[in-house]
Parts: structure tokens; sequence; C-alpha cells
């Protein structure tokens, strides 16, 4: 599982802006920025599209 303070790290890591994350993961690219902060946190559903895109990077 991603933790989501190594959001930004995980995500420059694969070569994805917030725009194209955001994309992909269905939400305004804000709300990458927001949880980026700590500002919020995702639903179990937009968490497990973030898991899929970037819980590979983990291994």
């Amino acid at each position: 599982m991603i933790n989501l303070k190594n959001l930004r790290k995980l995500r420059e890591k694969a070569g994805l802006t917030q725009t194209e994350l955001a994309a992909r993961v269905g939400v305004a690219t804000k709300t990458i920025w927001c949880w980026e902060q700590g500002k919020n946190l995702p639903h179990r559903e937009r968490f497990k599209k973030l898991d899929r895109i970037l819980g590979q990077l983990l291994d």
C-alpha cells in the first residue's frame, strides 16, 4: 500500500504530473495537490486506484 506522505515522490518517480495522475485516478488536479499536502485523504476506491498506479513502484 502507498503511504500518502510519499505520494509526490512516487508520482514524480513514475514521471507523472499532478494533472496526468489526476486523469488516471479520475479526480481534479487540485485533489492530487490536496492529497500531497495532507489536506484531504482519498476515499477507498481512489486509494485503490492510486495503489494500482503507483504501488508497483514500491517493489
